[in-house]
């Protein structure tokens, strides 16, 4: 796979904030922003051989053009949004700066606009009974130079490209919101607010010249929010929270553009019948502050899903297909534990002093549920898509402000997940638990220019998938649950270098 990716972004805004009177105050925002994405002739092939023959190996020239073998994929996309915001806050009580209650309205206004135009074209064995089979032998570099093209012996491009393989869509939002923040008294505080959401996408495509695809999904969601905070003491409160979310499907899960992805050998196909997940979360949480930078705090949730978006894999004519798709319903509860320490408090201007240790980790247990469709292929209950069992987050960091040295190393873990799930044909996929370790060290050198380096999985963490062919949800079976996908990405470096015109 040779591959170029070209990415344009631009973004601007205006905003302001004026102070009516002692009590009043608005705020006001516009922006544009525009996105390009070009992949000028991506070219991709595979060779293969036969494990058990001493033979070299042969690239692969099918007898009909396909996406991913000989094949070269064009595309761009273009990308514009326009944004525009409105807030008005108001207080009440004796004491402006500690009011007794803040209430806001507004809204907020989205308009997306996108277009996306996809070609590809692949060489193919030119007959059936005059190709040269010899050419296959032939390395990449030369085996289409321009003797090896033509009727009989040789190869043939053509074309492959779809009525799908190009979409325009559109997403407009609107939204208008009130709610405010009560001071009950001097233990308890409760903000609390609606949203009320109007949105439509939009996205029209073709699967032939006489069978358009049109997708009109215009839809009013009403988002109430409501957190209370109960103060025990200036060290430590309890927190309630209640909010309903939403999830829309993006432009490319509704697009039905096929897509080959070569890290999986599988095409990724968009399901213009996607409708939108929402999600009631429930949050419970005690906090405590030993001092004001350290924090420990203990907390449950609970989500319910209705119309969660998953992604499935099924057999497809030529190779196995990832589709997204919604799923009836789905709840997700469990535990979590955060933790700020600074390693030197009791000894303020000590080198220990400049260390600290954050870590966030959390329990989870999910069930998601199918329904009562007599045609399901799949388990009815299992766990949610794409979430892990559990997720550890932890790090280090080492400030120096007189020197002008910050240093960041953050490890991660997350349990074993679904990445596709399968069915009666094709197993459920795991993504399995995976070491992750980042490192981050600046420097300020003078009052104008700061350097810093980053890198990205520092110790070049495998990446492995696992099928779970005797359906166990176990994945310990090394010879039913075999490796899909076996993969090291490399350490990925970054360094910035930042000057400041004064």
């Amino acid at each position: 796979s040779l591959y170029y990716q070209q990415r344009m972004v631009f973004n601007t805004q205006l905003s302001g904030t004026h102070q009516l009177t002692e009590r009043d105050e608005i705020h006001w925002a516009a922006s544009y922003s525009r996105t390009n994405r070009s992949e000028p002739d991506w070219r991709r092939a595979r060779t293969q051989k036969n494990l058990d023959v001493d033979e070299p190996f042969r690239v692969v020239i099918p007898p009909s053009a396909n996406t991913f073998d000989a094949a070269r994929f064009f595309s761009n996309l273009y990308e514009n949004i326009y944004t525009q915001t409105f807030d008005y806050k108001r207080v009440f009580g004796a004491d402006v700066q500690k009011p007794r209650l803040t209430l806001r309205a507004g809204y907020y206004a989205e308009y997306k606009e996108r277009e996306f135009a996809a070609r590809w074209m692949a060489y193919r064995q030119s007959s059936a009974n005059g190709f040269d089979q010899s050419l296959m032998q032939f390395p990449l570099s030369t085996i289409f130079a321009n003797q090896n093209i033509g009727f009989p012996n040789g190869f043939i491009l053509s074309e492959g490209t779809n009525f799908t393989d190009s979409y325009a869509a559109s997403n407009l939002l609107l939204a208008g919101y009130g709610g405010g923040a009560w001071n009950v008294n001097d233990k308890m505080n409760v903000n609390f607010g609606l949203r009320a959401e109007f949105n439509r996408q939009q996205l029209n495509t073709r699967i032939s010249q006489a069978i358009p695809v049109n997708v009109d999904n215009p839809i009013l969601s009403l988002l109430p929010f409501l957190n209370a905070t109960y103060k025990r003491n200036d060290f430590s409160q309890f927190r309630l929270a209640y909010s309903r979310t939403i999830n829309r499907p993006e432009f490319r899960e509704l697009a039905p553009f096929s897509f080959y992805d070569f890290n999986f050998a599988i095409d990724v196909v968009g399901n213009e019948k996607l409708n939108i997940a929402t999600i009631n979360n429930v949050d419970l949480k005690y906090e405590f502050f030993p001092s004001p930078s350290e924090q420990i705090s203990v907390g449950a949730f609970f989500k319910q899903f209705t119309n969660p978006i998953e992604t499935y894999i099924v057999t497809g004519t030529s190779n196995p297909v990832f589709i997204f798709g919604n799923a009836a319903s789905a709840i997700s509860y469990g535990a979590e534990v955060e933790l700020r320490k600074n390693l030197g408090l009791g000894a303020p201007g000590s080198f220990i002093n400049r260390f600290n240790v954050i870590l966030n980790a959390a329990l989870i247990r999910s069930q998601i549920d199918l329904g009562d469709d007599v045609t399901l292929t799949q388990e009815r209950r299992r766990p949610l898509q794409g979430q892990s069992p559990y997720v550890v987050n932890t790090g280090i960091y080492y400030n120096d402000t007189d020197r002008g040295w910050q240093i960041a190393a953050l490890y991660n873990i997350y349990g074993k997940r679904i990445f596709t799930v399968g069915d009666d044909e094709i197993p459920t996929i795991y993504e399995m638990p995976r070491n992750l370790v980042d490192l981050s060290i600046s420097k300020k050198i003078n009052s104008r220019i700061d350097a810093k380096i980053g890198v990205t999985d520092l110790l070049n963490a495998r990446l492995m998938f696992r099928e779970d062919a005797n359906r166990d949800g176990r994945l310990d079976n090394k010879t039913t649950d075999k490796l899909v996908l076996d993969q090291r990405f490399g350490p990925y470096v970054t360094f910035d270098l930042s000057f400041k015109i004064q």
